[in-house]
């Protein structure tokens, strides 16, 4: 398998690493597809595009990679984009939306039943409406507290991820 070394911005070489690495590396925006990179025991500086057309890749999406970049080195960018919503709603995981929507609409349920169950037995016992009332409030409550928690482990996640990307090339490269 062969192995390459990449020269940084910063006019250093790192390395070496697979073929995979490095395309995930370029895939997450760690490096560019313009990145200078060498085989293993060669004397020759080529960009890494084309070591991708010569295995038969295909250069990464420029979009993505730009919004993966950001959310890797930059939390608040994903927190404060002044994108629309709708966009916001697109960049998550599927499993983050549905799980967490999953919980804010069983949330909302709740409530309407709380609610509508206080208003029909408000007349026959008020005691009983009120119990009603606040067992969907805090029902509600409740489920989104689970969706918040949802979103912060899986930020969690993500960074962390990051993270043991940065030690594991780190230790690649002693």
């Amino acid at each position: 398998m062969e192995q390459y070394y990449i020269a940084t911005a910063e006019g250093k070489t790192e390395g070496p690493y697979s073929f995979e690495n490095l395309e995930v590396q370029c895939n997450c925006g760690m490096i560019s597809p313009e990145t200078l990179v060498c085989v293993d025991g060669g004397q020759e500086w080529t960009e890494f595009k084309t070591i991708l057309s010569q295995k038969g890749k295909g250069l990464p999406d420029r979009h993505r990679v730009e919004e993966v970049r950001k959310k890797l080195y930059d939390p608040a960018w994903a927190s404060s984009s002044k994108e629309p919503q709708e966009a916001n709603f697109a960049q998550k995981p599927l499993t983050e939306i549905i799980v967490e929507d999953m919980f804010r609409g069983i949330g909302i349920i709740a409530l309407i039943a709380g609610v509508v169950l206080a208003l029909f037995t408000f007349q026959s016992s008020p005691a009983l409406a009120v119990l009603e009332l606040f067992s969907g409030v805090f029902s509600c409550l409740g489920c989104f507290w689970c969706a918040k928690v949802i979103t912060l482990l899986s930020r969690a996640v993500n960074f962390l991820s990051a993270l043991v990307r940065k030690f594991d090339s780190f230790s690649d490269k002693q």
